[in-house]
């Protein structure tokens, strides 16, 4: 009876040591467990000190399981970067660029299913507007880092493939894409409190916080350092202040206000962005 009460502990302890243990709420700055989180992003202005939105961009639904792990995904852009110039003919829409989570596409809309058939393997399905199949990831995960990814299209011909390399201590060392024209290789390297990620040429360095929050971004071609970012954060770990400097000496400042729920999680997210535009993000979370 002894032996069989211990093999079931032992099963159980696998189970859970094995479970592809990625938190998509913890990427999202997300504290507790979300149900589910509705977004959305408007545009907006400053009337006399007060915040009007104006126009509504796109509108996010993400759905979550009791692990933090998403379950599904609903992407919706309501506007074409067209419609901008209506608003106002002195907005930059280079920074709407930088802030859309999708290419512009008039009323495009994108649902993601998540599929964990098993331990190690994540299934993510994207489909359009009309309900058909786009295409599919196999994503397959060990030690609760993903090692390797193949997105297919529904004809089952390969667009990608992704393999990743950890060290020792479990950090990404290196990844390699494959794609139809090609591949690309990048190489992580750790030091202290920084971490470089390089790319042919190419290099970034990352600088974190003892909470682990990037602080500063470095971008190089070869030896020459081409632009800098750094980052401010509030108490709650949010960011408050995101400043970049390029090649040619000009400064970009971005600010960030929050006001938050009673699981301390912002529900109201105002940008000033460094081009005169406002953005609004507003984030409406259930809880398990």
């Amino acid at each position: 009876m002894n032996r069989i009460i211990i093999i079931l502990i032992f099963a159980v302890l696998v189970s859970c040591s094995e479970r592809i243990s990625i938190s998509d709420a913890d990427s999202l700055g997300i504290r507790f467990k979300p149900k589910i989180m509705e977004e959305r992003f408007y545009l907006a202005q400053n009337v006399l000190d007060s915040i009007i939105l104006k126009k509504k961009i796109y509108e996010n639904r993400y759905e979550f399981d009791y692990y933090s792990r998403y379950k599904s995904i609903e992407k919706n852009l309501i506007l074409n970067i067209n419609d901008f110039t209506l608003l106002n003919d002195s907005i930059n829409t280079d920074s709407l660029m930088n802030v859309f989570p999708f290419s512009f596409k008039e009323n495009e809309y994108i649902l993601t299913k998540f599929n964990y058939l098993s331990d190690t393997l994540l299934l993510e399905e994207y489909f359009d507007r009309n309900g058909k199949q786009i295409s599919s990831i196999n994503k397959i995960y060990g030690n609760g880092r993903i090692l390797n990814e193949k997105q297919f299209l529904t004809d089952g011909t390969v667009v990608s493939k992704i393999n990743y390399s950890y060290d020792t201590r479990n950090r990404l060392v290196h990844k390699i894409t494959f794609m139809e024209n090609g591949y690309t290789e990048t190489h992580y390297s750790y030091s202290m409190d920084e971490k470089t990620e390089t790319e042919n040429s190419s290099s970034c360095i990352y600088r974190y916080d003892v909470h682990g929050k990037i602080i500063s971004k470095k971008i190089y071609s070869g030896v020459k350092q081409i632009a800098e970012t750094t980052y401010g954060y509030n108490i709650n770990g949010d960011m408050v202040a995101e400043t970049e400097i390029n090649v040619n000496g000009e400064v970009e400042k971005n600010r960030y206000e929050y006001v938050y729920d009673n699981k301390n999680n912002w529900k109201v997210c105002v940008e000033y962005n460094f081009s005169g535009n406002i953005f609004v993000r507003t984030r409406n979370i259930t809880y398990y």
